[in-house]
């Protein structure tokens, strides 16, 4: 499948990205014409929360986990004026996964 900012707030090999907005994603989901969309809802507790600048670099230049932190969000928030994928990046938050020593997992 085609996959879509995986590392504008971290390395996607150190974590999961979410969408907070389910209407940004299933519209952009539309328009690129995803041949399945699935929808999940749940509730997170994101722990200590670190707002970084969204930025849409490969794997190898993507910001590692922050120290002492649980989570990175954008430090903008999405408006009307800007583009789509730009508002869905910017309503992302980037859960960290943690290994069994409290590392981030790679």
């Amino acid at each position: 499948g085609k996959s879509l900012f995986t590392n504008v707030l971290g390395r996607s090999d150190m974590g999961v990205l979410l969408k907070r907005h389910a209407d940004m994603t299933l519209k952009l989901a539309e328009k690129l014409q995803f041949s399945q969309t699935f929808l999940m809802v749940f509730k997170i507790i994101p722990g200590r929360v670190k707002a970084v600048p969204t930025n849409f670099k490969p794997l190898e230049e993507a910001m590692e986990p922050t120290p002492n932190f649980d989570c990175h969000v954008s430090t903008r928030l999405p408006t009307v004026a800007q583009k789509e994928t730009h508002q869905l990046a910017n309503s992302c938050i980037f859960l960290y996964e943690y290994d069994d020593s409290c590392c981030p997992s790679k």
